[in-house]
C-alpha cells in the first residue's frame, strides 16, 4: 500500500491515518494550553519556543511520542 498524503495533511497508511509534521506544528501553535511553551509572534509569519523544557516534556510527547529537541529541531529544518 502506498503512502499518500491528501490536501488536507493527512498522511493514509491503509486505514491509518497520521498527520503531517507541519500540520501537528500548526496544532501546537493553536493550541490555548501550549502558549507557555511556544507561540507565534507578533507578525503572524514565524513562531518562537519560549520555554524549551516545558515543550520537551509537556508538548512533544503528546504531539510526536518522543521528548528529543534535537529531532523536533532537524523536522524544523527538513532535515528528515
Amino acid at each position: 500500500v502506498a503512502l499518500r498524503t491528501s490536501r488536507i495533511g493527512y498522511r493514509s497508511f491503509g486505514s491509518v491515518r497520521e498527520s503531517t509534521f507541519p500540520m501537528k506544528l500548526h496544532r501546537i501553535l493553536s493550541d490555548p494550553l501550549c502558549q507557555d511553551c511556544i507561540c507565534w509572534l507578533p507578525s503572524g509569519k514565524s513562531w518562537r519556543i519560549l520555554n524549551q523544557h516545558l515543550f520537551t516534556t509537556a508538548v512533544l510527547p503528546e504531539y510526536f511520542n518522543h521528548q528529543k529537541y534535537a529531532s523536533f529541531m532537524r523536522q524544523v529544518n527538513g532535515k528528515l
